[in-house]
């Protein structure tokens, strides 16, 4: 889940798997944070991701828990049913200044480092 979730509100289609808190962060923060200790070197995680929910503070966590992280694809579309159903509160929120505008939504890649990725060739050898 990444649409911001407004206080107090139901679960969208009878499941709180769409709630993503007041500013759409409340899982994205558990996985930036975590993501690096799951995966094994060379592994990668990819996000679907709104820019309803602060693409640029994903990126950080990622990098900042040692993964290397970029936008791999991108496609800007009209707002979804569940984005739409709570525009009221996405424009208050100022996260929204047009609903008439297309939604930004991104890939995130966080790639965690091979073993021996940068050291020397020699350096392996000896």
């Amino acid at each position: 889940p990444y649409v911001p979730t407004p206080p107090g509100a139901r679960a969208v289609l009878g499941s709180p798997a769409w709630e993503a808190g007041p500013r759409g962060r409340d899982l994205l923060d558990r996985i930036g944070a975590g993501a690096a200790a799951h995966l094994r070197p060379g592994g990668e995680l990819l996000i679907v991701h709104s820019a309803l929910a602060d693409i640029d503070r994903t990126l950080t966590l990622l990098r900042s828990a040692g993964l290397a992280a970029d936008v791999i694809a991108e496609q800007h579309g009209p707002y979804g049913a569940i984005a739409l159903s709570r525009m009221d509160y996405l424009r208050a929120a100022g996260l929204v200044a047009d609903p008439d505008a297309l939604e930004r939504v991104v890939v995130v890649r966080g790639l965690r480092a091979t073993a021996g990725v940068g050291a020397p060739a020699d350096a392996a050898a000896g």
